[in-house]
């Protein structure tokens, strides 16, 4: 199966843009290892000094038991060791002077369009590695429409990526910011970007900043932005020579995560989902979201073992950005085609799409709200027994897993098939694999990384698995089980990998999985 397109699909949107230089030294790292390390780097650079109120602000402090080199423990504390604080044009202007120039390059990355940011249910969300409390108020405030400028309210953004032995991480340091401007860049992964030894010796003669080489990782900063043009205004201080790197973004959980302000979520936002048949030849097609368009497209099984991918690839209608968990859930409307659910974001209303066009005119609403507080949400064939196709899906909250049992144009009073499911993940439908008449699927212990497929789901008896993959399956961003593309009448398993974006085809056996054979890559934007 061989899947050509010129644009990508996937966990990430995929639109590049270029991210132009010049910045402050404004910077936070937030350790994830064993100590906690937090370390406060303050907007002014080079030479500026501190004032006596910068020295104040940014004294050493005790949380957690962790010694910061600088940082308030105070409510206005948006991030572990970032403190809210106007910073003035003068300052700026100084920093970006005291800069070198080998620090200013510019960066290809992908933008954002849509916002994945939310404020958190309750009144006040606890960093409890770093023992900070955040105040709801602090967050999401000024969610306003300015296109471009340099951005100077409160605190300003940072994303930090560790490439040191303490781990790594992404971080948001923004939580007061505009919505549709700097907040579309939050999950930016910065795996690429190597320490510059020259940039960090002159990060080292800083004042707040003696005596803590090899402490912080590798972090840029954002400060300034252009939409129509889609440009960010970064400053990177480990690169040495300037050059081009590639950024790429995953959308954000739908909610806060208690370890941070902002957090890469391991499930994909809209992954290539199996549809079913929509382009009447019987075949199973494959569905996907351009994000940067917000279009959905339909790649349609060949019948040879491949798709029809790149120009070939057919236009179902736009506005997809809005929506996520995306599944093929076969014929819900009886009228033979196959039908899509997906879940609007904005409402958690769940919807049915009308197959073969999926057309947003003619959908129909059969969940009125509360479905973004579930996740993978698949069509697992029919499990009740009563001919018609039922919905599973995980709840996020308490870990079970729910069949909602399938009814003419909507669904059934659900009915619990298991609980302590928090640690699976990437749920997958893949037909009668176990070869038993009744419909599996597979998913994904994100503890072992091993992959499991649970044979002959039903309501009566329950499940029971097999370990099919014994480690790695951590690594894949999505899974996709599809009819029978290898000619054996075994239906098989497609998989996109978190590195490289590399699509991979798992012929289905008997016993499990055959030898994958890659099918391409950049599926990750």
């Amino acid at each position: 199966m061989k899947l050509r397109h010129r644009w990508k699909l996937g966990t990430a949107v995929v639109v590049s843009l270029g991210l132009v230089a010049g910045g402050v030294a404004h910077m936070a790292t937030a350790g994830t290892g064993t100590t906690g390390v937090a370390e406060l780097l303050p907007p002014t650079g080079g030479s500026v000094p501190l004032s006596a109120a910068e020295a104040a602000a940014y004294a050493p402090s005790v949380v957690g038991g962790v010694t910061r080199p600088g940082g308030s423990t105070t409510a206005t504390e948006v991030a572990p060791g970032v403190t809210a604080r106007p910073k003035s044009a003068t300052a700026l202007a100084a920093a970006v002077a005291a800069a070198p120039t080998a620090a200013k390059v510019t960066i290809k990355g992908v933008y954002q369009s849509t916002n994945y940011y939310c404020v958190p249910a309750s009144s006040s969300i606890t960093l409890g590695t770093y023992g900070v409390t955040v105040s709801q108020a602090t967050l999401a405030k000024e969610m306003g429409t300015t296109t471009a400028g340099t951005y100077s309210r409160t605190s300003l953004p940072v994303v930090n990526k560790y490439v040191n032995p303490l781990g790594y991480s992404v971080w948001n340091a923004e939580t007061t910011g505009n919505a549709t401007n700097l907040l579309n860049w939050a999950a930016y992964d910065i795996g690429t970007l190597k320490r510059a030894p020259t940039i960090g010796v002159w990060m080292e003669k800083l004042p707040w900043n003696k005596g803590m080489s090899g402490h912080f990782g590798h972090q840029i900063l954002i400060y300034g932005y252009d939409l129509t043009k889609k440009t960010l205004t970064v400053w990177d201080p480990w690169k040495p020579t300037g050059g081009t790197h590639t950024l790429t973004a995953a959308a954000l959980n739908a909610t806060m995560q208690s370890y941070g302000l902002a957090y890469v979520a391991g499930h994909s936002d809209a992954d290539l989902t199996a549809a079913g048949d929509l382009s009447g030849d019987g075949l199973t097609d494959m569905i996907a979201v351009h994000r940067p368009s917000g279009a959905l497209y339909r790649y349609t099984n060949t019948g040879h073992g491949s798709f029809q991918g790149g120009s070939n690839a057919v236009k179902l209608g736009t506005g997809w950005n809005a929506m996520t968990e995306l599944a093929g859930v076969g014929d819900l409307t009886g009228d033979g085609k196959a039908d899509v659910a997906a879940v609007e974001k904005s409402t958690g209303k769940l919807w049915l799409y009308r197959g073969p066009a999926l057309a947003a005119s003619t959908r129909l609403l059969i969940g009125t709200g509360g479905w973004n507080g579930m996740r993978d949400l698949i069509g697992a064939g029919n499990i009740t027994g009563d001919s018609k196709p039922d919905l599973v899906t995980i709840e996020k909250s308490t870990g079970r897993l729910w069949v909602y049992p399938g009814k003419l144009n909507g669904l059934a009073a659900r009915k619990q098939l298991g609980t302590s499911w928090t640690k699976m993940t990437k749920l997958a439908p893949i037909g009668d694999l176990s070869r038993d008449g009744k419909p599996d699927f597979v998913a994904v212990d994100s503890g072992t990384g091993k992959l499991w497929l649970y044979k002959g789901l039903t309501f009566a008896g329950g499940t029971s698995r097999v370990e099919i993959g014994t480690g790695g399956w951590n690594g894949m961003r999505s899974l996709t089980g599809v009819s029978d593309l290898t000619g054996d009448k075994i239906p098989d398993l497609i998989t996109v990998a978190n590195t490289g974006g590399d699509m991979y085809l798992y012929p289905g056996k008997a016993s499990g999985l055959g030898t994958r054979v890659k099918q391409g890559s950049g599926w990750n934007g």
